[in-house]
């Protein structure tokens, strides 16, 4: 019966009859002959049939064919199979009324006759009678196959004639011969073109012991097989592969030996010069093997596996090193690194207990290819996942749409932003006009706005750090102390310059988000650019005071430049640490005039640069002028440990070479920051640290007698030092009765309602809670808690508390921050698999597992890739953004360097210095008492300003030979150095010139012919005084009067500090604008060279007063030019390479060497390079130059 819809007829499950009653009348409807199988596409529809009407004949011509169709394919084995025809027949019901029950047994008929229909020598599956004979005849584990048609040339036979035909056109061709496939034993000279033919030859024809006869196996998913595949794999140490393309019904897998050698090299490419092979070697030698993997998808979604197991070769451990990783195994590591566990845990979670000393006796231990995982597999993996992350390979590109995506977020982090060769994209007016060669991203968080406003009420610290880039960008971080007394960062700004025309623009951002900005205090470095910058930008003036670490850093290095002698350097500076660790200003003013009398006689140099330099700044480092409340903080060292919590925790000392990631590592440090600061403030709790410098200062407090503590008013106390001095006292003033703030940290858990809040001290402790003020508050009527506090609950009401409910907060999955894809080549491919992927998605919402556990993670990763994609397509950026040039090439195994460089090495021979000792609390005590009693017996006996004679006990305590000071005025004559004659000492200053201070002991050396008082005199103001050779501040003051736009000229201790290691980072600001750099030296203290850089031309010109045309540079001369090119590179990093020159005028005396460098600087300055004519003309024209420039 033929149904008048061919699809419901095509889709009906029948009944199928046995062969034997096909002729037998029926009392239902006949069939339509075509409907001979239902696995037979039905073409034709019941208005085409016309033979449904005739039962009878219908009937007779079905019996016909089918014994027509079936008596050559018929044996004995299927005879006795009974198993049903394939004809079906319909239902008497229409198709319209089958309903889903017999629908149901309809399958279950097919599914059990199929089952039926099973090889009985392989256990292989057919879905028709036809198939399954043919299969028989040709079967492999079959014994009696029949071998028709065979081919003379391969071997192979054919169950069919015209497939016979087909294979003998192609095997006869001669390319074809030479890929045949020989037997590999002598006599035999079989070829055969398909490997399965070669290893059924070998099963046949040669039975040999370990040669297995091909398995059939079944498996019911993809995953069990692979499951099977790695455990037969791990057992044999061998590996499969697919040498050929995907195909859709079947998979063909290869054994890791088999194969020839593949080359790497494109089709017409040259040889390579170096040898790139891996050194593990390679495994695919040409060799021949035969076990593999034949993979069938059935149509019911099970797979059938044809399994050869032999080996043509023997599978050793050592073949392990070439097979890469499982697919299992790859899957686990994938989850390991996206859950943020380290490279290492997961490399020992891969190794199994068979490594374990317990188990290393055993024998059943067998390596496997998860043991040879290595921490460095798992690291480089772990990079490449996260660079899969990034928007762009392009780091400005990347970079530019991360911003972009920050800009839009409910609180723009970002203050400023101007990219490499472009406009500022986002920042404050002014900043149009910034030079295109400069980049500036400036960002802060709402949380840390909101810090930063609390922690400036008492301290802001800044500083900068270096090595974060491959472009050389430096990073500031302004950080507060939060109520745990521990550094939070409150902003960050990476720029290529670090200067005041830079900075002041990141400021004005931050004035207009803070408009009513107030600070209290800010502490930085030596570096002046940071607290004019924020000035300027502000528009405030902001007390600034200096680091205390990085003074005595710059005092010690100053020191030693102009004192040789060790034991006075010592001594120097043990007087210069009792000036900054001063009480108060009269103390320190007596201590400042007392270091003037006593030691700016010896070294010009020392005293130009006390001076000129370090006195001036007395108010930013001495501690006598930090009496205002600033919350003990007297370094950057919360700065300095930020540094080293980003570069040691964060980076593991490994240098960072793009800005979009540490842009992420900024805003990732920023989360951290913010959780830790939050959980401690809700739970308030102290760290264990703090919590024992409580326990500590409290027993410590407990020990004060109560005889040392004098109570002045009703808040306020005088508690007693207990240290050596005892005549000093520390004020106690009560701040509040009661704390009524609503978080309290720094609470004392052994006395009743003391907090940090209450009290305040002027001891030097930088910890909220001091022993004096323990003290303080346990002599007042307060008690212990658990011991005597009593309180009166009887007569209090009870209080019930209900708490609010909170509004919930959904809880998101761990995820990384950023999940943007690099750009693809086949972008068509990769949006069908994105389509293909959320149609998947899709499907899965409505399963019950995922709404339980998924939802959170699904919602929070889909919110971020809109957003990131709205970010790429609304950015306002037109074209790509210009690269940023690398100037710090940085290898895949370097490290970070520390943030303070070490000295050069191998600059000079020299001794090693011994380090100066820092002085202890009594040293500095006994300097100060000594100095003040000197001062004020100096001051009793004549005035300041004219010193007098200095006794001889002073001369001798400082261990300053008698015979070297001259301690009676003198009458210098005058000459090339003075104008007049003048009566006093060889270190009063008589002339300013610019910024150097020129004494009379200076001018003096312009003369080549003294008296015999003047060099005593001048002997004890320069113990290496030589008639004749000018001082260094002379040398420096002339030069510099050369100075104009064009020309800058270094002074004279700037050679000496670059060969001692120091980087002058201020400096190399000055230089970028300049076209000639003059670097005076004296590098071997007897001596003066300079070098002149010409930016323009690429030029260093060296010259040695002494050298002759002809003359070799020794070994000094090289350093000292290397060290000098090396700051010059830092100075100008787009020069590649720098021509040294050398000019020749050389001088015939010993004395005249300064005086030359001075010619050759003026020489430079008008362009030309003449000899020197007269040197002692030249001495009263350098006069000249410095008395017509004078102040």
């Amino acid at each position: 019966m033929c149904q008048k819809n061919s699809k419901t007829i095509s889709t009906m499950k029948v009944k199928s009859v046995a062969s034997s009653e096909i002729g037998k009348p029926k009392e239902r409807p006949v069939p339509c002959l075509q409907l001979r199988a239902v696995k037979r596409k039905l073409d034709h529809s019941s208005d085409d049939c016309g033979s449904l009407k005739d039962k009878s004949s219908l009937a007779a011509s079905l019996s016909k064919k089918s014994k027509k169709k079936y008596i050559d394919d018929t044996d004995s084995d299927i005879e006795d199979e009974s198993i049903p025809s394939p004809l079906t027949q319909p239902s008497v019901m229409p198709s319209s009324k089958i309903t889903a029950v017999n629908k149901k047994q309809d399958l279950e008929e097919i599914e059990s006759t199929k089952k039926k229909l099973e090889c009985k020598f392989c256990n292989t599956f057919f879905s028709s009678r036809t198939n399954l004979s043919r299969h028989k005849k040709i079967c492999v584990q079959n014994p009696n196959k029949v071998q028709a048609n065979v081919c003379q040339s391969c071997g192979r036979s054919f169950p069919r004639l015209y497939i016979f035909k087909t294979h003998l056109q192609n095997c006869q061709k001669s390319e074809l011969k030479s890929s045949l496939f020989k037997c590999c034993f002598k006599k035999c000279l079989r070829k055969f073109r398909f490997k399965v033919d070669l290893y059924d030859h070998y099963v046949d024809a040669h039975q040999k012991d370990g040669l297995k006869p091909p398995e059939t196996l079944f498996f019911d998913s993809l995953k069990e097989f692979n499951d099977w595949r790695v455990t037969i794999e791990d057992d044999s140490y061998s590996y499969f592969s697919q040498q050929y393309g995907k195909r859709e019904k079947a998979l063909y897998l290869y054994c890791q030996h088999d194969g020839r050698v593949k080359s790497h090299r494109k089709t017409g490419e040259l040889k390579r010069l170096t040898n790139r092979k891996n050194r593990k070697g390679i495994i695919k030698k040409g060799a021949l093997c035969l076990a593999g993997m034949r993979v069938y998808f059935l149509s019911d979604g099970k797979i059938r596996v044809v399994y050869r197991p032999s080996h043509s070769h023997a599978c050793h451990a050592k073949d392990l090193k070439h097979q890469p990783l499982s697919g299992p195994t790859n899957d686990f590591i994938a989850k390991q690194l996206a859950w943020g566990v380290p490279p290492r845990k997961i490399v020992l979670s891969l190794r199994d207990d068979s490594y374990k000393r317990e188990n290393r006796y055993k024998n059943t231990w067998h390596l496997k290819r998860d043991n040879l995982v290595k921490v460095r597999t798992i690291t480089e993996r772990k990079r490449k996942c996260q660079s899969k992350l990034r928007y762009s390979d392009d780091d400005a590109t990347s970079l530019s749409h991360k911003v972009d995506k920050l800009v839009k977020e409910r609180y723009n982090p970002v203050l400023m932003f101007k990219p490499w060769m472009e406009k500022t994209r986002y920042g404050p007016e002014g900043t149009e006009n910034l030079p295109d060669d400069l980049f500036v991203l400036a960002i802060q968080s709402e949380e840390q706005l909101n810090m930063m406003k609390e922690g400036c009420k008492t301290m802001l610290m800044m500083d900068d750090t270096h090595g974060l880039t491959q472009y050389g960008f430096k990073l500031l971080n302004l950080v507060v102390k939060d109520q745990f007394n521990l550094g939070y960062p409150v902003m960050h700004v990476i720029s290529s310059r670090i200067d005041e025309p830079t900075l002041q623009f990141v400021f004005k951002a931050l004035r207009d988000r803070w408009p009513d900005i107030s600070i209290n205090c800010c502490i930085t470095d030596d570096d002046p650019a940071l607290i004019n910058s924020l000035n300027s930008g502000l528009g405030l003036s902001i007390w600034h005071i200096l680091c205390i670490w990085h003074i005595h850093r710059t005092l010690q290095a100053n020191i030693r430049i102009h004192i040789k002698d060790t034991d006075l350097v010592q001594e120097i500076y043990v007087v210069m640490c009792s000036m900054i660790d001063a009480r108060t200003e009269e103390e320190f003013k007596k201590l400042e005039s007392a270091f003037k009398l006593t030691y700016f006689n010896v070294s010009p140099g020392l005293s130009n640069y006390m001076t000129v330099t370090f006195l001036p700044k007395a108010k930013k480092w001495a501690k006598c002028f930090r009496q205002d409340y600033h919350g003990n903080v007297d370094t950057t060292m919360h700065v300095e440990s930020f540094h080293n919590i980003l570069k040691t925790g964060y980076l593991n000392r490994k240098p960072n070479k793009r800005v979009d990631d540490l842009l992420d590592l900024l805003l990732d440090v920023e989360e951290d920051y913010y959780v830790r600061y939050k959980n401690a403030m809700m739970t308030e709790s102290l760290s264990d640290q703090d919590f024992d410098a409580i326990l500590k200062r409290h027993d410590r407090g407990l020990k004060i007698s109560d005889l040392d503590v004098t109570n002045i008013s009703r808040d306020l106390w005088q508690v007693k030092s207990q240290g050596t001095d005892e005549d000093t006292h520390y004020t106690v003033v009560k701040c509040l009765d009661v704390c009524s703030e609503v978080l309290c940290v720094f609470t004392c858990s052994s006395c009743d309602s003391l907090c940090s809040h209450m009290f305040t001290c002027t001891c030097g402790d930088m910890f909220p809670l001091c022993k004096h003020i323990h003290k303080v508050f346990t002599s007042q009527d307060h008690h212990f808690k658990g011991v005597s506090a009593t309180t009166d609950t009887e007569n209090h009401e009870p209080e019930f508390y209900a708490p609010e409910a909170e509004p919930s907060v959904e809880s998101t999955f761990p995820c990384n921050g950023t999940s943007a894809g690099t750009p693809v080549k086949n972008s068509s491919k990769s949006l069908t698999n994105i389509r293909g992927m959320l149609g998947n998605l899709d499907s899965e919402l409505d399963k019950s597992p995922v709404k339980r556990f998924m939802l959170p993670r699904i919602r929070s990763a889909l919110h971020t890739l809109v957003t990131e994609c709205q970010a790429v397509t609304q950015s306002p950026r037109d074209s790509a953004p210009s690269p940023m040039d690398v100037k710090v090439k940085i290898s895949s195994q370097a490290k970070l360097e520390r943030q303070l460089k070490p000295p050069l090495k191998k600059v000079k021979k020299l001794k090693k210095k011994t380090a100066i000792e820092r002085p202890n609390r009594q040293s500095i005590l006994e300097v100060k008492n000594f100095l003040i009693t000197e001062y004020t017996t100096l001051e009793n006996e004549t005035e300041i300003d004219d010193p007098g004679v200095l006794s001889s006990e002073e001369v001798e305590i400082h261990k300053v030979p008698e015979s070297s000071l001259q301690v009676n005025k003198v009458t210098f004559l005058a000459g090339f150095g003075l104008n007049s004659n003048y009566h006093g000492f060889a270190h009063d200053v008589v002339l300013h010139t610019g910024k150097y201070a020129l004494s009379v002991g200076d001018l003096k050396t312009l003369d080549v012919e003294v008296t015999e008082d003047e060099a005593s005199a001048l002997r004890s103001y320069s113990r290496s005084f030589v008639s004749g050779w000018l001082s260094d501040t002379i040398v420096s003051a002339y030069l510099h009067s050369l100075e104009n736009s064009v020309l800058y000229a270094c002074d004279t201790t700037v050679a000496v500090g670059l060969l001692q290691g120091r980087p002058f980072p201020s400096l190399c600001t000055k230089l970028n604008s300049r076209n000639v750099i003059l670097f005076p030296g004296n590098p071997t203290d007897s001596h003066w060279v300079i070098i002149a850089i010409v930016v323009s031309e690429q030029e260093l010109w060296y010259y040695n007063p002494s050298s002759k045309a002809g003359d070799t540079l020794v070994n000094w001369e090289i350093k000292f030019i290397e060290c000098i090119c090396k700051f010059i590179r830092t100075v100008f990093p787009v020069v590649k390479s720098w021509t040294v020159k050398r000019h020749f005028d050389t001088q015939y005396d010993s004395i005249s060497c300064g005086v030359r460098v001075c010619w050759f600087g003026s020489q430079v300055s008008n362009g030309l390079l003449t000899p020197l004519p007269d040197p002692i003309a030249f001495r009263a024209s350098i006069r000249d130059t410095l008395w017509l420039r004078k102040a």
